[in-house]
């Protein structure tokens, strides 16, 4: 399954269509009890979702990977200390 450039594009149109509609349409406090029924109304493409965490899991991991190691070599000097 691919997606095609003219997909791509009527996708964002659409999407910055709706979020300039929520922006220019809504004041005050009203606009939080619109953004979750609009929330609930949204489907996302099952292939851009995926793209997207990917993309999230591949820059995250590594930095957890090296917070986790130093966790271990500070757990380890206070044991010695």
């Amino acid at each position: 399954m691919t997606i095609n450039d003219s997909q791509t594009k009527s996708y964002e149109t659409s999407q910055l269509e709706k979020a300039d509609h929520r922006r220019t349409s809504n004041t005050g406090h009203d606009h939080l009890a619109d953004s979750r029924e609009e929330a609930a109304e949204y489907e996302f493409d099952p292939v851009l979702v995926r793209r997207v965490k990917r993309k999230v899991d591949w820059r995250l991991t590594p930095v957890l990977a090296l917070m986790y190691i130093i966790n271990q070599i500070d757990r380890s000097n206070l044991g010695n200390a």
